[in-house]
């Protein structure tokens, strides 16, 4: 079982290195995208005696915008040379609840299912019900924070959008878990999803409706497992997820999941240490 972990980073090298560290066998790949507005030369160092390859062409990432999905795009495109039985994504602040060894063996055990959280549009779970977020006019990517409430203001003369035709929205976590197979149909069957893209670059949170949207579209459901795999706990509004502490180690033991996120060393290395002792065994 060959597995390629795809992370976006944007901060915490050595955390970085840590993760790495953590899921490092000898069927593991590692290609990692840091954030154009950071210092890749520092992630570099300390990833030097890693065998983490670096992508070759980086993206601005801002919250909320169409960036995030060409990051993990170009990942994903980049490892295919690779031959990966699977793509699993991360952030720079995920981290594995199992060994490397049972990671690998749930995917062998998964006899090529891809694993996305996924609920059709709007749904109870998302403020509004989440359509919003596809109707409206969003500029996530424009750099300017004046421009950006220009064409919001512009948009707002505009009305309601339309979602692309043949398409039906869905949404769910941005973390994913996907075959060879899958991603090879995402790269040929690209035309057929363009106006998707289209439409969700002036859309908000993509990287929450891209995957979802596009994959259940051509996927039969029972290759398309509605579960991301990790442990995440949200407040009610949140932008961000918690951060775990080791207070949380008993909560994360009895969670059943592969990973988790989110963690900062800067605000407790203590449960990492724990997970580190007792679970990665």
């Amino acid at each position: 079982m060959k597995i390629a972990y795809l992370i976006c980073a944007h901060k915490n090298p050595d955390q970085l290195n840590r993760l790495i560290g953590a899921l490092q066998n000898e069927h593991v790949l590692f290609f990692i995208h840091i954030d154009a507005k950071a210092d890749e030369a520092i992630f570099r160092e300390a990833l030097k005696n890693t065998t983490a390859i670096f992508s070759k062409k980086r993206v601005r990432v801002n919250w909320g915008g169409f960036s995030q999905v060409d990051a993990w795009m170009i990942l994903l495109e980049e490892a295919q040379a690779h031959h990966p039985d699977y793509f699993i994504n991360l952030s720079g602040q995920d981290y594995p609840l199992q060994s490397p060894q049972k990671i690998a063996q749930f995917f062998t055990t998964a006899k090529g299912k891809n694993f996305i959280e996924y609920f059709s549009l709007p749904h109870a779970s998302w403020a509004g019900g989440g359509m919003q977020r596809l109707n409206g006019y969003y500029y996530q990517d424009v750099e300017s924070t004046l421009l950006r409430r220009i064409f919001a203001r512009l948009g707002d003369f505009r009305g309601q959008r339309t979602f692309p035709k043949n398409f039906a929205p869905v949404a769910g976590g941005a973390w994913f878990a996907l075959t060879a197979k899958t991603v090879s149909d995402l790269f040929t069957q690209r035309a057929t999803w363009e106006a998707v893209e289209t439409h969700l670059r002036r859309s908000l949170g993509p990287d929450e409706i891209f995957f979802q949207t596009v994959l259940s579209s051509y996927l039969a459901p029972q290759d398309l497992i509605s579960d991301h795999l990790r442990a995440i706990r949200w407040q009610e509004s949140a932008a961000n997820p918690d951060i775990y502490t080791e207070k949380d180690f008993e909560q994360l033991c009895v969670s059943g999941k592969l990973f988790a996120r989110k963690f900062d060393v800067a605000i407790d290395a203590n449960i990492l240490d724990r997970i580190d002792r007792e679970l990665l065994l």
